[in-house]
This record gives structure tokens, C-alpha cells and sequence, in this order.
């Protein structure tokens, strides 16, 4: 079904399944959680657990993000946007 990096898959699929319950899934959000998967097992390989840090790094504003709308597409998928 979608193709995860990291120690997440299982929490990201039981995100997903939350998410898409209500309708609020789309296919942006399926790319994004996936680059967040791959964030993960980039920077932090030998994790085991969520961290604060996790986030904070995906979360930061990227230098090619000059619009808030991209910065904002990019996280919407992990709030209620």
C-alpha cells in the first residue's frame, strides 16, 4: 500500500488508517509521510522511537521553501490544517 523507510511503518499506518477514517487523506499527504519516513532513516537510522528532534528537523522551514504554502503543504498531512 505505501511504500515507508524506517522504524515507523507501523505507527505510520495506523496514522494513515486514522486520518483517512474522516476523509482527510490525499495523495500529497501519502508523498509527504513517506518523505518523513525517509527523513527518519536518513538521520536517524538507529532510532527506535519517535523524538521531539524528529519533528523539529522536518518541521524547520527548508532555504528552497520561499512560500508558506510549500512549508505548509509539506506538514499539513501530521496536523489538523
Amino acid at each position: 500500500m505505501h511504500e515507508f523507510e524506517s522504524f515507523l511503518v507501523p505507527v505510520m499506518e495506523s496514522f494513515i488508517a486514522y486520518r483517512q477514517a474522516p476523509g482527510h487523506w490525499n495523495d500529497a499527504d501519502n508523498l509527504n509521510i513517506r518523505l518523513f519516513g525517509r527523513h527518519c532513516a536518513a538521520l536517524f537510522s538507529g532510532a527506535a522511537e519517535l523524538t521531539q528532534e524528529m519533528a523539529d528537523g522536518w518541521h524547520r522551514r527548508r532555504n528552497a521553501e520561499l512560500l508558506s504554502n510549500s512549508h505548509r503543504e509539506r506538514i499539513c498531512c501530521f496536523s489538523l490544517c
